[in-house]
């Protein structure tokens, strides 16, 4: 990321680039919850809601695309895009099984799309970081 900025001009570009590519998941997540007063019930289950729910919405959509644009690894944006799409498209509307298994499997489609992003990192920069 050699762009003239500065560093703390750089982690700001991309902090906003992970949350505004990690809200698309976040809303679709949010929308997809019939009776949200539920969530505000009590403050475990809240606690609970904010760490897996909004905290892993931003995260599984916004570490690939800050990899993307910080970093110009493409393939974990490929993996999460094509888990998302394949999770969305899979999942019955209000099925809160279904939603709960695709929260509780987005750590593991993260990892791979880090190991896969890895790999390019490596083959592409070889063993030294990206500039």
């Amino acid at each position: 990321m050699c762009d003239g900025q500065s560093p703390g001009m750089s982690r700001r570009r991309l902090l906003v680039t992970g949350v505004l590519g990690g809200l698309p998941t976040l809303l679709a997540v949010l929308g997809s919850y019939e009776d949200p007063s539920v969530v505000l019930r009590s403050p475990s289950v809240f606690a609970l809601f904010l760490g897996t729910v909004v905290g892993g919405s931003l995260l599984v959509t916004g570490l690939p695309a800050v990899l993307l644009v910080g970093y110009r690894l493409v393939s974990p944006a490929v993996v999460v895009a094509a888990a998302v799409l394949f999770l969305t498209v899979g999942t019955p509307q209000g099925d809160l099984p279904a939603l709960s298994f695709v929260v509780l499997s987005a750590p593991v489609y993260l990892a791979v799309a880090l190991a896969v992003g890895g790999v390019e990192h490596r083959l592409r920069f070889g063993s030294s970081l990206p500039t």
